[in-house]
């Protein structure tokens, strides 16, 4: 799309300060790398679409498209936000609406776009015209927005099919998936917890490493949620034949984490009461990027008691955090890496609307420890897991899915070595790599401000001559569920001692060879490309099945992996034996609940060989542990022997 600006209007004798010139909102076809996104999580490709203004960027799926559990194109990948004179750093999975319960979801067919007069952009996604319900999202930005406003527009067809005679309302559930990625989501009264299905909030949060996003709609979210998606709901409404309802969000980001700035880009209400947390080290330098936490001031007869967390904010250069909410008085907690609260008194502080107010929180000098692995005599990637002693919190490092820390444990680098920022306190570490080697253990204790070293071995108890470890299941960011990224999943599996690995992502053929030859570890991993078919986002699931090895196409939609949705057993292993003749057909977690296990939508019966449903033995392997459902183990233990 090509825009022109507009001439700026010609100053007149009463003008007294200079013009605002303000570039209109673009919208492009993403041709080149420079086109696209960057970051961990960045899942753009040539031919989808960037929508962008000087303060805002987005990139969004074209047609036909559809990867991970988004059926078609027509949702949002990626989103940085202009921070100075750069942008942050992608950590977005994927926005893509949802009808009802997952995975009903509008399925586009055409698409188009434009820019208006005034410089807003507009990126249209339609559903077909002749379904029962028709589904229309716009992806509207604006020349001066800071957030990306997503406008879905459903309307019933006028001829609606009759059930006994009579026509009934659709009900429709008014409501989108977030697939977090890199960025772990946030909701008030709840924090990192899930909140409960039926809780009511006000706005979601994503916080990544770097970038913050805010999610804020026209009326409260509800809805579940996981680990990694929260599929956030404004209300269910009954459309008869010929009505519409339309809904809108809209979603921002900001970088180093300032979830305040994202939430006010989106238009979040915040309260309009203020309040400023200095943070400061013992010698009153100010302490950036340390994470405040308010929680409401609740008391019993023993003193203030715990409640859930209300705002989140980060440290700016200056050690300062200034956070509007509700008139009332907050507890104050602040963690930052390496140190730790040097009060043991709870911080309070009072919101009101006329006054702002302000508290100091000092926090102890910055200490950390130098950890090194060793797997035989060798420096080596190893997981190792922290945990407090004797009263000391167990840390958390980061958000899930990161190397550098993740929860409380971290995975040394390619020279088996990292730095850990670690409160003052007493830890016990463990080292794993892999079941063919020992444990390695060791208990340290840090005093404020020191830097200490500790050296892990491991040892080799188990020959496996003959013999390779692998894992033939595995996410990572082209799963847009999962939070990790292609390097960070490579040094987890060195790490975790793995001679070959399948990369098997949902619905979307990937590969981590040229991840795993750009770390120099080539030597050290065999990788085989995969993809886990996920059927359960079908009309007609048949459970998650992997095929490994398959080809790739890296410009292709799905990597180049063909749809089979809606087809029965047997019609699936002819057609996935026919796309990829060489890859191993493996049946995933066959018994878990719901459309995800094969022999449970086909109601295999171990005891006679048969399903109700069309089914088809001839596959390779059987997935017998998979964490998520472990009361599924012995049960599949049984279908595996009558196979046999």
């Amino acid at each position: 799309v090509t825009c022109r600006t507009p001439p700026a209007p010609r100053p007149t004798a009463h003008t007294s300060a200079p013009v605002q010139r303000v570039n209109p909102a673009r919208i492009r076809v993403a041709r080149a790398p420079e086109d696209l996104l960057g970051g961990p999580n960045a899942a753009g490709r040539f031919g989808d679409f960037v929508i962008e203004n000087d303060h805002l960027r987005a990139v969004i799926e074209r047609l036909p498209g559809g990867r991970s559990f988004a059926l078609t194109g027509g949702s949002l990948l990626d989103l940085e936000a202009r921070e100075g004179d750069g942008f942050t750093r992608d950590e977005l999975g994927q926005v893509f609406t949802l009808l009802g319960e997952f995975p009903r979801q509008i399925t586009y067919t055409r698409e188009s776009h434009s820019v208006a007069s005034d410089g807003t952009a507009t990126l249209t996604f339609r559903s077909d015209p002749s379904a029962n319900l028709e589904g229309v999202t716009e992806y509207v930005l604006g020349p001066d927005a800071r957030a990306l406003t997503i406008r879905t527009t459903l309307t019933r067809g006028p001829n609606a099919p009759l059930v006994q005679g009579a026509t009934l309302p659709l009900s429709v559930r008014l409501a989108d998936a977030i697939q977090c990625g890199g960025a772990a989501h946030w909701v008030p009264d709840f924090g990192f917890a899930r909140p409960a299905p039926t809780a009511r909030f006000a706005w979601i949060a994503g916080l990544g490493h770097d970038t913050a996003y805010a999610f804020v709609g026209e009326q409260p979210f509800r809805g579940p949620s996981s680990t990694h998606w929260i599929n956030p709901s404004q209300g269910d409404v009954d459309l008869w034949p010929g009505e519409r309802v339309t809904y809108t969000r809209r979603i921002a980001a900001s970088g180093h984490l300032d979830l305040v700035r994202a939430l006010e880009h989106a238009g979040a209400s915040l309260g309009n009461a203020r309040v400023t947390v200095h943070v400061r080290a013992p010698l009153g330098e100010p302490v950036a990027d340390a994470r405040v936490t308010l929680h409401p001031l609740l008391r019993d007869d023993a003193g203030v008691v715990p409640s859930a967390p209300v705002m989140l904010a980060t440290t700016d250069a200056s050690g300062d955090a200034t956070i509007p909410l509700a008139p009332g008085e907050y507890r104050v907690s602040v963690t930052a890496p390496g140190r730790h609260e040097r009060s043991d008194a709870p911080v309070t502080i009072t919101a009101r609307e006329a006054s702002p107010a302000s508290v100091e929180v000092a926090l102890s000098p910055r200490s950390s420890l130098v950890i090194r692995a060793r797997a035989d005599g060798v420096p080596s990637p190893a997981r190792v897991i922290i945990r407090g002693l004797d009263g000391t919190p167990s840390p958390l490092l980061g958000a899930s899915g990161r190397a550098d820390g993740a929860g409380d444990n971290v995975i040394t680098d390619a020279r088996g070595e990292i730095t850990v920022p670690l409160a003052p306190g007493r830890y016990e570490l463990t080292a794993t790599h892999g079941i063919a080697h020992s444990l390695a253990t060791a208990t340290v204790t840090l005093t404020e401000g020191q830097r200490d070293t500790v050296t892990l071995d491991l040892r080799r108890v188990i020959a496996r001559d003959g013999y390779v470890c692998g894992d033939f299941h595995q996410h990572q960011a082209p799963s847009l569920d999962a939070p990790v990224s292609l390097r960070d999943r490579v040094l987890a599996d060195v790490a975790e001692g793995l001679d070959v690995v399948a990369s098997t992502d949902h619905n979307m053929a990937s590969d981590l060879g040229e991840t795993v030859r750009e770390m120099g570890l080539a030597g050290q991993l065999l990788t085989l490309a995969g993809d886990e078919v996920s059927t359960d986002v079908a009309s007609a699931p048949i459970g998650h099945v992997n095929l490994f090895p398959i080809p790739v196409d890296r410009d292709a939609a799905r990597g180049g992996a063909p749809s089979f949705f809606d087809l029965d057993v047997p019609t699936f292993l002819a057609r996935a034996r026919a796309w990829a003749p060489d890859a191993v057909v493996q049946v995933n977690h066959p018994r878990a609940p719901g459309p995800t296990g094969m022999f449970s939508v086909v109601h295999f019966n171990p005891r006679t060989g048969r399903a109700e449903a069309p089914f088809d033995p001839h596959f390779d392997a059987v997935e017998i542990w998979n964490g998520r459902w472990q009361s599924a183990i012995a049960p599949v233990l049984d279908d595996w022997f009558a196979m046999l």
